[in-house]
């Protein structure tokens, strides 16, 4: 009989415990208007020790927003914002520090312009991979994309 309270007792609590849990609040994601489409990636020998991503973002929001940095922890030592430029009839690479994308508007990264510089690759990418990028934004935080390695 004692026993069976202790059981008794024991699952009261369990499903008080188990209410209380139950009504904790989720966190709810964050709405973004930023939205990533096409991200893809050239084929570079992780010997070669760098390589570039490329896309388009578009805002969709009534306020603009900026890309102010990327990660790829499994697939490169260092990601860095590149634009490409002509100086003098040579193109030379800068890196940026942040790239706007307007409300309303399109951001174009592109082989020979804006892009995503892949520095100290830590693997091949190969045609048909797949590697995660973090992209880091002024407002709308951090986005998890999907780049794809394929040819051009």
């Amino acid at each position: 009989m004692r026993n069976g309270l202790l059981v008794l007792a024991v699952l009261g609590l369990l499903v008080v415990l188990g209410a209380c849990r139950a009504a904790a609040p989720t966190p709810t994601p964050k709405p973004t208007t930023i939205v990533i489409e096409g991200a893809w990636a050239r084929p570079s020998p992780a010997m070669a020790g760098a390589g570039a991503a490329y896309m388009v973002i578009r805002n969709t929001g009534t306020a603009p927003d900026a890309l102010i940095g990327a990660e790829a922890p499994e697939t490169a030592g260092k990601v860095e914002l590149h634009e490409t430029m002509m100086e003098g009839g040579i193109a030379r690479m800068h890196a940026a520090h942040r790239f706007e994308v307007p409300a309303g508007g399109t951001l174009e990264l592109k082989p020979g312009g804006k892009h995503i510089m892949l520095l100290n690759l830590k693997k091949e990418l190969k045609p048909g991979d797949q590697f995660h990028l973090d992209l880091k934004f002024e407002k709308a935080g951090t986005l998890h994309v999907a780049v794809e390695v394929r040819a051009q």
